[in-house]
């Protein structure tokens, strides 16, 4: 039962993250973005001794693949984690995988409407794919994890 509570706090909890991240205001979102891929281009060792105007290049060519990775990166948490709420209940590893990428993509249409209503942004269906992506990404790495512990289980039986 405690596992259970547990699982639904931090869906739910992932669910408001996510929104609150839509919810802001085109010029917040994209300062937010654009703030990681600088640390991010920064930290790079090949980038750290270059110009700035070179580095500013180089930020300004990485912000768009950074927002969608933190888009596929956001979603394959919420995947992973339905993934193991709806096991939690009982639904099978398959099932529980369909289940949760129905549930996380429906999840992806309704924030993609909601951020249609927020000043400066806009709906991208490109945006759910890659959401979905990150959904399914989520749900087999824990399809990958549960088989390879049953793998893992299975030797140890047979060697003792």
């Amino acid at each position: 039962m405690v596992k259970k509570i547990v699982l639904w706090i931090i869906t739910l909890g992932w669910a408001v993250l996510i929104f609150c991240f839509s919810a802001q205001p085109a010029k917040e979102s994209s300062s937010l973005s654009l703030s990681v891929t600088t640390r991010i281009v920064n930290s790079l060792p090949a980038v750290r001794n270059l110009p700035p105007a070179e580095k500013n290049g180089i930020i300004e060519a990485s912000h768009g693949f950074v927002r969608k990775l933190t888009h596929f990166s956001l979603y394959l948490v919420l995947g992973f984690v339905l993934w193991a709420l709806l096991v939690s209940y009982g639904v099978s590893f398959g099932r529980g995988f369909w289940m949760a990428l129905t549930i996380g993509t429906l999840y992806a249409v309704s924030d993609e409407l909601h951020q249609h209503f927020i000043p400066g942004r806009s709906s991208e269906i490109t945006d759910v794919l890659i959401d979905s992506f990150g959904v399914c990404t989520g749900s087999l790495l824990q399809l990958g994890r549960v088989y390879l512990w049953r793998l893992c289980l299975n030797k140890r039986r047979k060697v003792s």
